[in-house]
């Protein structure tokens, strides 16, 4: 980014200020406010964490640097090269995807506060088994 001439800045997950809060305190920005753009390195748990810190969805642009062991979220979107063609992609803002995402809300055998995710698309597996999880919570 920085050969880019782009200004940035890095942010780092601790113990403490984990991705979803980086996500959302760049995030919490008003509808008049200039847009956001955030780049993680991970996988599809990172993208996870990270869409569900998102607070304002029309004003936040998220791209993906891909990490992850699996990167099922990749793959399904054909999305490869090298981190160099990916960050070029990301940057370029002409190239916008807009993705479908679903909302889950379940509530963990009525104990405690419903919960709710939001997932990017092509995380079926996801919901699947997290549904499973909580079966086998509530068994």
């Amino acid at each position: 980014l920085r050969a880019r001439g782009i200004g940035h800045s890095v942010h780092f997950p601790t113990r403490t200020y984990v991705v979803h809060d980086i996500v959302r305190d760049l995030s919490d920005v008003s509808d008049d406010a200039e847009n956001v753009y955030i780049i993680i390195g991970g996988g599809d748990g990172t993208l996870n964490v990270a869409v569900n810190g998102i607070m304002n969805f029309n004003k936040t642009y998220l791209g993906l640097i891909p990490a992850g062991s699996g990167n099922n979220f990749v793959h399904s979107n054909s999305i490869s090269g090298t981190y160099e063609d990916i960050i070029e992609r990301i940057t370029d803002v002409s190239r916008v995807l807009s993705l479908d995402m679903g909302v889950l809300t379940y509530n963990m055998c009525l104990m405690i506060k419903a919960e709710r995710r939001i997932l990017p698309q092509n995380n079926g597996i996801s919901i699947m088994l997290r549904v499973l999880v909580l079966m086998q919570m509530c068994v």
